[in-house]
């Protein structure tokens, strides 16, 4: 139904907008997620009442003038009119029809856009884990060198030793300092990483979300159509037909208009 996903639409859109972000793709898609949460789907929510509203005030007239000997005239009357609303309500729903498939397009192609960016950053994370695994190799080695080396600077104390002891101390606070790099992006990534498989979870949700309510609002404007295009032939019949082929009109009305209420719900 039409109301479930709808609900469940801005639920979703919601907690996207909600979410920290990293840069690219993942900001891109919360902007266009926030900006649908404050526009598009208020103004469908809106025009799904409006469209309720109508359809619940055509079902009760159609049922009143269905009730003892229907007038030819009056009820004529009565249909084109309502069949002039139903064409301005289908008019009302094309727009938003059109905005939710674009906005469903757009939020599918960021979301393979941020599958790939976690692609890479788990590429750049393994790299940093390698290199990091590498210096912290490095570390060691320098470590249990300048250990050696200080044992035998003390039974042969020696200018070159205490040079290559000095050396290696530079070496190792070097390769310290660059340790300290590689755990400062590796955390950064990390962070980054977190986040946008928190955003990308929250928009794959989301898109599963807009794969019922785009189709759910296409069928309303498809049955709204349906339902003004039958009033305006009606109309045009009724002011002819006998007394009986009327209420067989208006009967025929009264459950296309119960059709369309369980669409609008």
């Amino acid at each position: 139904m039409l109301s479930v996903a709808l609900r469940l639409t801005r639920q979703l859109a919601g907690i996207v907008a909600d979410l920290t972000v990293p840069p690219g793709p993942a900001a891109a898609a919360r902007e266009s997620v926030t900006a649908a949460q404050d526009g598009l789907l208020p103004q469908i929510a809106d025009e799904r009442a409006g469209l309720q509203d109508f359809t619940a005030r055509a079902a009760a007239e159609i049922a009143a003038l269905n009730v003892g000997t229907p007038a030819p005239g009056a009820a004529a009357d009565a249909l084109h009119r309502l069949g002039q609303g139903f064409e301005e309500q289908k008019t009302l729903l094309a727009p938003l029809v059109d905005r939710i498939n674009r906005f469903r397009d757009a939020l599918a192609a960021r979301s393979a856009d941020m599958t790939r960016q976690q692609a890479e950053l788990q590429s750049r994370l393994a790299a940093l884990a390698a290199e990091r695994t590498r210096l912290s190799s490095q570390r060691d080695e320098l470590r249990t060198r300048t250990t050696i080396t200080s044992i035998v600077g003390i039974l042969i104390p020696l200018v070159k030793i205490a040079d290559e002891i000095a050396g290696a101390v530079q070496y190792g606070e070097t390769t310290e300092a660059a340790i300290g790099r590689a755990d400062a992006q590796i955390a950064r990534l990390n962070s980054e990483a977190q986040e946008l498989g928190s955003v990308t979870v929250a928009c794959t949700a989301l898109g599963s979300a807009l794969d019922q309510l785009a189709p759910a609002l296409q069928n309303l404007a498809n049955a709204t159509a349906l339902v003004g295009g039958h009033l305006t032939n009606d109309a045009a019949r009724a002011a002819a037909a006998t007394p009986t082929t009327l209420k067989l009109y208006l009967a025929s009305l009264t459950t296309a208009m119960a059709v369309l209420g369980d669409s609008v719900g």
